[in-house]
């Protein structure tokens, strides 16, 4: 393709040759003679400079009709692959959008799930905690009533050692007198 225009433009300078070498054929020169073989090569052997430039421009126009719709074509094209192309990255973005909300759908799902369990467990601590310390107050309490009574016996243990004491010493009768004392 570029070869053939490269010929037609070689053969369109030939062309425009001026009429005083079309009209003195006596002397042929290396450019006549050029011309000649180009015309010949591309069947315009005998015709005149202006068929010639004719055809010459025609070839032109038509090469570049045709380099128009190719460029058209390609561009074309390249629209289509792009408009595709932006479709493919719409849907794919359209997908990981989706499968991002559904995941984090999930995420808050469990997380909403052990918290839920975290405040289960710690209610049921806490519910532990209180039967614990209520135990405990009740042992404890327990435990204070029996050292009451304990004291108790022990004081009354001692006040009797003390009055048959104070009997082995004193002697006699002040059994009144000694509970009154203590």
């Amino acid at each position: 393709m570029v070869m053939l225009l490269g010929l037609l433009l070689i053969a369109a300078a030939a062309a425009v040759a001026t009429k005083e070498d079309i009209e003195e054929p006596e002397e042929e020169s290396w450019s006549t003679w050029a011309k000649d073989k180009i015309n010949e090569g591309l069947g315009f052997k005998h015709q005149d400079g202006e068929e010639v430039g004719s055809k010459a421009g025609e070839a032109v126009k038509s090469t570049r009709e045709s380099t128009q719709e190719t460029v058209s074509e390609a561009g074309k094209q390249a629209a289509d692959k792009a408009e595709k192309t932006k479709e493919t990255t719409k849907s794919t973005v359209e997908e990981a959008t989706e499968a991002a909300k559904k995941k984090a759908g999930e995420v808050s799902a469990k997380t909403k799930e052990s918290k839920d369990k975290s405040m289960e467990k710690t209610g049921q601590a806490q519910e532990k905690v209180g039967e614990s310390t209520e135990s405990a107050k009740q042992k404890g309490y327990g435990g204070y009533e029996t050292v009451k009574e304990k004291a108790k016996e022990v004081v009354d243990t001692a006040k009797e050692k003390l009055y048959r004491a104070k009997e082995t010493v004193v002697g006699g009768d002040s059994g009144e007198h000694q509970e009154e004392e203590l």
